[in-house]
């Protein structure tokens, strides 16, 4: 919990962290543990978001760049979603 809050302060002293309120997009990408890169983020099948985060970022290269600090990514097995809001500055 120390690393994630750490990570989240960061993004937020970085000016990046977002308000939330907006609805994701169908579109994205999954950055796995590995840092290997798939597609499409998750739609509905047996995989679930644990939760989200919205940051501020100025394209999709920016978003990963900042994701891959994401303490989950340390687990085994463990990914990350990136996908587009509507503006929410």
């Amino acid at each position: 919990m120390k690393d994630w809050m750490e990570w989240i302060i960061d993004i937020s002293d970085q000016g990046q962290l977002a308000e939330g309120g907006n609805h994701l997009s169908n579109s994205g990408t999954v950055l796995r543990s590995t840092d290997r890169m798939t597609g499409e983020p998750y739609a509905v099948n047996n995989e679930s978001v644990s939760g989200y985060i919205m940051i501020l970022a100025n394209d999709i290269n920016d978003a990963v760049r900042i994701a891959r600090k994401c303490p989950i990514l340390q687990g085994e097995g463990t990914s990350v979603e990136i996908r587009e809001t509507k503006d929410a500055r």
